[in-house]
This record gives C-alpha cells, sequence and structure tokens, in this order.
C-alpha cells in the first residue's frame, strides 16, 4: 500500500438520512479538503485547529461558487487520529447524490476510493491499534445482538492485547533466561532454572485460559449455525415459528410443504443464531422434493448443531432412524415433538427434548439445551475473549511450543532446544496481536470491513 495514497470514503450507512460523511485520510488529507471546503467567513489560518469544527460549504474542487452542500469540517492531525495519519471529516445532508457528488470531488482533488477497511487497516500499520482490536472493530460494527457488542467493545479497548501482553512477558523472561543458560552456563543457577519453568507453565496456562473462550467467542462474532431437519410432517416448520414466535414457515399437513430451506435469526442468551428449517427427508420424494433433500443434506454437514425433530405421538419410521444413524456424530439435539398429542411413543432417545410446537410447551426447555449442548457450562469473563479462528491458532501454536519447552526444560535437557520452543511461542503471541503476519492474512481481516471503516 503506497503511503502517498489519500483515500476518501463515505464512512455512514447508504440511503438517506439527516447527516452524511466523508472521511479522508492520508498525507495532505487536510491540505485536499482546502480544495473543497470553505468556511464560513473564509480560512483564518491553515491548517485549522484540530478538532475544531469549521461550518461552511462543500464545493467542486476549487471552485468555491460550484457548491455541494453546506457542510462541517472536522480535522485531525497525525498521529492523533483514527488512523494515525492527518484525517479529515466532512459532514453534510445525508441524501445519496450529496454524498456521492462529495466524494466525487474528494476523488478529483486528489485521493483515490478507500478499500474495504482500509482506514482501519492504515490505524493498525501506524500502530494505532493492534490485529487484535482491528479484528474486534468489525466484529464491533457488525455484533447481532447486545450481548456480542459488548463483548466486543472490550476486545476494540485492549482486553484481549492485555492478557496477550501478560503471556508475552513472562515468554519474554522466560527467553532471556534460556539464553542465559546458553551464554553463561556457569551462572545459571537451579533456583533460576525452576523459575524459568514456572514462567512457561504460567504463560500455557494463560493462554489456555483465552483459548478456553474461544468457542462462544467465535459464536458471539460469527454466529452459530443450527439445521433443523426430519421427515415431512413432524412440525419442523411449526418448530421454527415457536423459536421465532411469528409465522415465518408455511405450516401444512400435506408432507413436502417445505422444498427449500428457509433461513431466520434468533438469539439465545445473547448468541446470535442462524436457523434453518430444512426439507423433511423421506423416500419415495417427487422430483423437486429430492432436489430439497439434497440441500437439506448440505446444510446438516455444515449446520454447528443440528435439531432431530421427531413426532413423539408416532413409532419412529425408517426416516426417523435413518436421520439418527446419519447424525449420531453431529452435535445434536433430539426434539421429541407434539407432547400436546395424548399419545406417546416408547421408543424415544433417552436424551430426548420434550416439546409441543403448537402449544410452546418445552420451548424455553429446548433453548436452554441449544446452549448447554454447544457451549457446557462456559461463562464468558468480563475481559478478554478470542473471537476468530486465527487468534484461536495463534494461541494453540503458543500452548503447543509451551508443551514442548517444558518437555525439555530438565537441568539435563539441551538448552539451545528449550530455547528455540520459546522462540516459537513468542511468534505465535505475535501473530496474534499482528507484529508476525502477512498480507495474506490481513487480506482476509479487512475484507470483512465495511468501506469507510
Amino acid at each position: 500500500m503506497p503511503d502517498t495514497d489519500i483515500i476518501a470514503a463515505v464512512s455512514t450507512p447508504p440511503g438517506p438520512g439527516g447527516v452524511g460523511m466523508v472521511r479522508i485520510s492520508g498525507p495532505d488529507a487536510i491540505l485536499l479538503c482546502k480544495r473543497i471546503f470553505t468556511p464560513t467567513g473564509g480560512w483564518k489560518g491553515f491548517p485549522p485547529e484540530q478538532r475544531l469544527a469549521l461550518v461552511g460549504r462543500a464545493h467542486q474542487p476549487d471552485v468555491p461558487t460550484d457548491s455541494i452542500d453546506q457542510a462541517v469540517l472536522i480535522t485531525f492531525h497525525k498521529p492523533r487520529s483514527y488512523t494515525g495519519e492527518d484525517t479529515a471529516e466532512i459532514t453534510a445532508h445525508g441524501g445519496p447524490l450529496i454524498l456521492r457528488a462529495l466524494l466525487e470531488a474528494a476523488v478529483d482533488a486528489g485521493a483515490r476510493l478507500a478499500e474495504p477497511g482500509e482506514f482501519t487497516r492504515r490505524a493498525f500499520l501506524c500502530g494505532r491499534m493492534d490485529l487484535a482490536q482491528a479484528e474486534a472493530v468489525a466484529s464491533h460494527i457488525f455484533a447481532a445482538t447486545d450481548e456480542a457488542r459488548k463483548v466486543m467493545l472490550r476486545q476494540v479497548d485492549g482486553a484481549l492485547s492485555g492478557a496477550a501482553g501478560k503471556i508475552r512477558e513472562k515468554l519474554k523472561e522466560a527467553k532471556v533466561l534460556s539464553e542465559s543458560a546458553i551464554d553463561f552456563p556457569e551462572d545459571v543457577e537451579e533456583p533460576e532454572a525452576e523459575h524459568l519453568r514456572t514462567l512457561i507453565s504460567d504463560s500455557r496456562l494463560l493462554a489456555q485460559e483465552l483459548i478456553s473462550t474461544a468457542k462462544e467467542g467465535i459464536a458471539l462474532a460469527d454466529g452459530l449455525s443450527v439445521a433443523i431437519t426430519g421427515t415431512p410432517n413432524v412440525g419442523k416448520s411449526s418448530l421454527l415459528n415457536a423459536l421465532l414466535q411469528e409465522e415465518r414457515a408455511i405450516v401444512h399437513e400435506i408432507p413436502g410443504t417445505t422444498r427449500d430451506f428457509i433461513e431466520a435469526r434468533i438469539e439465545i442468551r445473547g448468541i446470535p443464531l442462524k436457523v434453518v428449517d430444512t426439507a423433511g427427508i423421506r423416500e419415495g420424494a417427487s422430483e423437486v422434493e429430492v432436489e430439497g433433500i439434497f440441500r437439506t443434506r448440505k446444510v446438516m454437514k455444515k449446520a454447528d448443531l443440528v435439531l432431530v425433530v421427531i413426532d413423539q405421538s408416532k413409532k419412529l419410521g425408517k426416516g426417523d432412524r435413518t436421520l439418527l444413524k446419519e447424525t449420531e456424530n453431529a452435535q445434536r439435539i433430539i426434539v421429541a415433538n407434539k407432547t400436546d398429542l395424548l399419545t406417546a411413543n416408547s421408543e424415544m432417545p433417552e436424551e430426548a427434548v420434550y416439546i409441543s410446537a403448537k402449544t410452546g410447551e418445552g420451548i424455553e426447555k429446548l433453548r436452554d439445551a441449544v446452549y448447554q449442548t454447544a457451549f457446557g457450562n462456559q461463562k464468558l469473563s468480563s475481559g478478554a475473549v478470542v473471537t476468530s479462528l486465527r487468534q484461536k491458532r495463534a494461541l494453540a501454536g503458543v500452548i503447543e511450543s509451551c508443551k514442548r519447552a517444558l518437555e525439555v526444560s530438565s537441568p539435563e535437557a539441551s538448552p539451545e532446544c528449550l530455547a528455540v520452543d520459546i522462540d516459537e511461542a513468542l511468534m505465535h503471541m505475535g501473530e496474534l496481536v499482528g507484529e508476525v503476519t502477512n498480507d495474506e492474512i490481513l487480506e482476509e481481516i479487512f475484507s470483512r470491513f465495511c468501506i469507510g471503516k
């Protein structure tokens, strides 16, 4: 990324609004604004005082009479800006045509259109935040539940980065001791060797504590996919409606009503869930149903959790047994539906959760079972949380390196091998916060951002 580029983007959501904002960042970004903005009464000095709101008019480059809109300009001088570069924000009325004209004026004056996440990427490259914080910015913006918003804000504020810093300090101290054992073997006493093992062990335990938050943290960031499956007419669509508390899916006694899958989003204990109501699986299905069944099996394989719905008022059919066999190694919940009917099936698996999608009986119990099955008794701490697979992989590398280091940390072992393992652990910690990374990983992370952030 050429550091001479000035980038610009609309940083407010698309569509009409009361106000909208164009952000401009890079060397000479503030000077560029002089060409497309004139304060009421003219410039009293340039560059303007940072963080001072100037009221005036946005206009075409170097043509103050060719006005675009009334506007407000706020400048931020490097390094005290979001990106760490000179940055300007021009706020005008939020009409799409107004903002497009303002953005075009910025480009005509010398800026280029920003790529997705480029402002935050520059903030990372300028040292305004580390990579864990940068990832959390996108997760915070796209948070689907209030709990997710709170957790992601803590990570933006540096909760995970602070926890990572504590591990790194211990590993750095261990590195000093291990290298001392190589360079000055006669001077390293046994108590120091014991202290070295304690530092490595503590680092491993702290990394394990962090990685234990990954399952729920990643679900908060990305959402949990849940597939509702079963044979026709067992109440899959009724269950979806009961979970949503609205009539989203068509319910009918004729088999095969759902021929494609229906997606909906719900929340359970702050975790966003994408629930998919799939086509019923049965033999002798029509050609259209066969395609739906094929898609059902694809959804089931990708789902984090499968709800296998069975009509508990009837004996288990061949389709029920097939589904139970297909999902026995998946993370699943067997849902015994239609408890409102007086008849009961004695063949139901013991672990089944009994509900009536029609009356709502047992739905809250099922919600609890979904959370319990997915996360167990895990409780997110009020501090650091792992929210991406990239972070989880980095911490797994730390744990493995520390494990190897402990295995070779006895006085009889080679100090050179120990130093290598500690260096590897530090490298993985560098991956976590972005000190060790590559362009491919950065592209993957920042491509998730919206343009303008």
